[in-house]
């Protein structure tokens, strides 16, 4: 491939976090732009220095002690992960101060694609990444700035100061698009005032997209790690402790096996924390029969695997803001199925009543429909980047994959 027949696009995202979803999206948008637009992608490999400090805080401090070979194992599994599938720039920056990647940005990519995840907060605290930085690609970009399914969920926008919402503003009016996830996002780009309303829509996050390839081994490894598949299986990602035990206690009244993702759960009959990378992670989805989760992407593969999903938020006060998972369940018509402990509090009566009504609606066309219906979405914003990019150069190939998934 030489320089002159390939465009050159860099993604700067949470690709580095311990999280599987932050991580499954930057593998699923670096996997599409190379598929579907003929362009050299990789991710661009720089990490804030509070971030970075707080993952490597996070993944060996714990007061629960038995829980500290579970966490050093997580961070090994997720660090091979992105070391071995994600294509990284050669160059890997580590640092608070932006200025040093945005000029490697300037030098060594037609474009950049921000995004996705929550890209766009702002927070305070030891380990906050600090303001501004780099995933606003601000002013003084010599590349094309495109947003794919930036959020900017947890931020208190009417709390912006006059200079910070003038720095945001003159940042994103130069974006040649701006994908954005969730309705929180929208209403944060009006209240800036970003005048050129073409230029913005709300785009899928690319694990709508992503399908894991199949992996022959995964259910050998869950019935290694103790799952039982005779038994109904339900997932739960949940971190508040109260909570935690009601749901547990309720699911293993009715028969399930509970099995414990993304978070320890000492409540849970199987902790697969720490025992899965982000691709098996995906994988395990299609083996459970149900999934109480916080998590947005533990929503998103609930999803795609057809299966009945309760969605809590139980981590954050949104106030007068609607939170991403109220905006991803609300979108599949799927809002009887979530709850906002922070602002209603947790109703163990309502949350049965809840589960029982989930599971006995079998996956409706309406959730079915809304897939494909994203999945083209993502499909047909890809394009749009081609075309920026490459200059209305129409890709064939990828005409051919909207018509099959619209």
């Amino acid at each position: 491939m030489s320089m002159q027949e390939h465009k050159r696009i860099g993604i700067l995202t949470y690709h580095y976090a311990i999280n599987d979803g932050a991580v499954l999206q930057a593998y699923a948008l670096l996997q599409a732009l190379n598929r579907y637009i003929d362009v050299e992608a990789e991710i661009v490999d720089y990490r804030p220095l509070s971030s970075e400090l707080k993952k490597i805080k996070e993944s060996i401090i714990s007061k629960k002690l038995n829980t500290i070979p579970s966490k050093i194992n997580r961070y090994f599994k997720f660090s091979s992960f992105v070391k071995d599938k994600l294509e990284l720039s050669y160059k890997k920056f580590i640092s608070d101060d932006y200025k040093a990647v945005h000029e490697y940005l300037n030098q060594n990519y037609d474009a950049v694609v921000t995004g996705s995840d929550e890209i766009w907060k702002i927070e305070n605290g030891k380990f906050a990444r600090p303001f501004p930085n780099i995933y606003w690609l601000p002013f003084g970009s010599r590349f094309k700035r495109i947003a794919f399914a930036a959020s900017a969920n947890k931020l208190q926008y009417k709390n912006l100061t006059a200079a910070q919402k003038a720095w945001i503003k003159e940042s994103l009016e130069g974006f040649d698009l701006l994908g954005i996830r969730d309705n929180h996002t929208l209403e944060f780009l009006e209240y800036i005032g970003i005048p050129d309303r073409s230029k913005i829509s709300i785009v899928p996050d690319p694990t709508f997209i992503f399908d894991p390839p199949d992996n022959n081994t995964i259910e050998q490894s869950l019935r290694k790690y103790g799952v039982v598949f005779k038994k109904p299986l339900a997932a739960v990602l949940l971190t508040d402790k109260e909570i935690n035990k009601t749901v547990c206690d309720y699911l293993k009244s009715q028969g399930y096996q509970v099995i414990a993702l993304s978070y320890y759960n000492k409540y849970a009959d199987v902790n697969l924390y720490g025992k899965l990378d982000p691709q098996e992670w995906a994988l395990a989805f299609a083996y459970f029969d149900v999934c109480v989760t916080d998590r947005f992407h533990g929503i998103v593969f609930s999803l795609k695997n057809k299966i009945p999903v309760i969605a809590i938020d139980d981590i954050f006060d949104y106030g007068e803001y609607e939170s991403k998972n109220a905006c991803l369940m609300k979108e599949f018509g799927l809002l009887d199925y979530y709850s906002d402990i922070k602002k209603d509090g947790f109703d163990s009566r309502k949350f049965e009543q809840m589960f029982k009504q989930a599971i006995r609606q079998v996956s409706s066309g309406q959730v079915n429909e809304r897939l494909e219906k994203n999945r083209a979405n993502c499909f047909y914003f890809i394009k749009q980047i081609g075309k920026i990019v490459k200059g209305n150069v129409e890709n064939e190939e990828f005409v051919e994959q909207i018509t099959c998934h619209a």
